[in-house]
């Protein structure tokens, strides 16, 4: 298991250092999200939070949020791959956004419902990995009123305060919309997400 880990992480890692160098001479952009923790449990065993199990750590004793800074028991790789499929002045810009990705939670239940241990209960150490965002989008159309179009899996319309893991606003999910579309006035949106 850790000989698997270990070679997927230095993949992504690769992968990001590569990537840019392949993004200046083709339609191939890189972007990513990175968060890792580490630490030093003098009483041996696994890393511990800052605070263990109860307020003082990223989930509370109620399995509430707390605030996050810097003190989180999990690490995740969220490498984002964009690529420009097709340019045409008559019908826009097309892109294929690509985004898999890799978490694993220590010493809190699993954001993955599905990971549970032998007995039924929810796993605090499982390696999860996922596609957070597979999707196809047309970007500058002018029959949309150089609005754009998308379909497939993507996380939608986040609004987050970034010093926790919480988001007052959530829509990520399977689906298609319309957005920005310009109506004179102003522009619209429309989502349809399962």
């Amino acid at each position: 298991m850790t000989l698997k880990l270990t070679k997927c992480v230095a993949a992504l890692a690769l992968a990001g250092l590569v990537a840019p160098a392949f993004a200046q001479e083709s339609n191939l952009e890189f972007h990513g999200y990175f968060r890792g923790a580490t630490g030093v449990n003098m009483e041996g065993g696994a890393l511990a939070c800052f605070g263990g199990s109860n307020a003082g750590s990223v989930y509370g004793s109620n399995g509430t949020s707390s605030w996050r800074l810097g003190k989180e028991c999990d690490y995740v790789i969220e490498p984002n791959f964009i690529y420009t499929v097709a340019k045409n002045k008559d019908f826009g810009v097309w892109k294929v956004q690509f985004m898999p990705s890799i978490y694993r939670a220590f010493d809190i239940p699993s954001w993955n419902r599905d990971a549970v241990n032998a007995d039924g209960t929810p796993t605090t150490t499982a390696l999860i990995a996922r596609y957070g965002q597979v999707f196809i989008r047309g970007e500058n159309i002018p029959a949309l009123g150089n609005g754009t179009v998308w379909g497939g899996r993507r996380f939608y319309d986040r609004v987050q305060l970034g010093i926790n893991d919480e988001f007052l606003e959530n829509h990520d999910g399977e689906g298609a919309g319309l957005e920005d579309i310009d109506v004179g006035v102003g522009k619209i949106s429309y989502a349809f997400l399962t």
